[in-house]
């Protein structure tokens, strides 16, 4: 009874992570390929405005938020961390799976411009590997992705150990797979020596 409601489990957690697993190894692969940052063709950023008027008496931290808002784009996947340039407009960067995000408050002529540098497929896969529920702000369709890379992250644990279940409940004289396993626990030891 145990025996097969692991197996079941196990072949239905390896298919619903297929999708998040087969991007991390796309990822992986691709960017074991991929040129250095500074070899790759240079993107020029698109630049549009919008409206924007700032509010009386608000501190940068809102008013970025204010900007982020107006802007529309909520897409990102990290904080808005903003600066003040030399000459003392308000500005920041952020990124998201469509690319890098560059936002300028022109407060004398109320308008912010929007810098936008998109990024190929490879990006945008890159960018989406990582996300995780916690990670993705503020947009649903991020945390939904996030939710579901965590999951893949549990189904692949998950995976691992009900694999090696599945391997002593049926065949654990398999010399194979005991060999399979000691080799794999090895190359990690050897690994965990090597860069500490």
């Amino acid at each position: 009874m145990l025996y097969r409601w692991t197996k079941k489990l196990h072949m239905y957690a390896g298919l619903l992570s297929f999708l998040g697993l087969t991007v991390w190894g796309v990822v992986g692969v691709e960017s074991a390929f991929r040129e250095a940052p500074e070899e790759r063709s240079h993107v020029e950023a698109a630049i549009r405005h919008v409206d924007f008027t700032v509010p009386d008496d608000i501190a940068d931290p809102e008013l970025a938020q204010l900007m982020v808002d107006a802007a529309q784009m909520p897409a990102i996947t990290n904080a808005p961390r903003h600066v003040r340039d030399d000459q003392n407009r308000l500005s920041m960067n952020y990124f998201s799976v469509n690319g890098r995000r560059r936002l300028v408050l022109l407060e004398d002529e109320a308008k912010i411009r929007i810098e936008e540098t998109p990024v190929d497929i490879w990006g945008f896969l890159s960018t989406a590997h990582i996300n995780t529920l916690f990670h993705s702000r503020p947009a649903w369709q991020l945390k939904f992705w996030g939710a579901y890379n965590e999951m893949s992250l549990l189904s692949v644990i998950f995976m691992a150990v009900s694999g090696v279940y599945l391997w002593l409940a049926t065949r654990p004289r398999l010399a194979w797979a005991g060999w399979t396993l000691g080799a794999g626990c090895a190359a990690f030891g050897l690994f965990y020596m090597v860069v500490r």
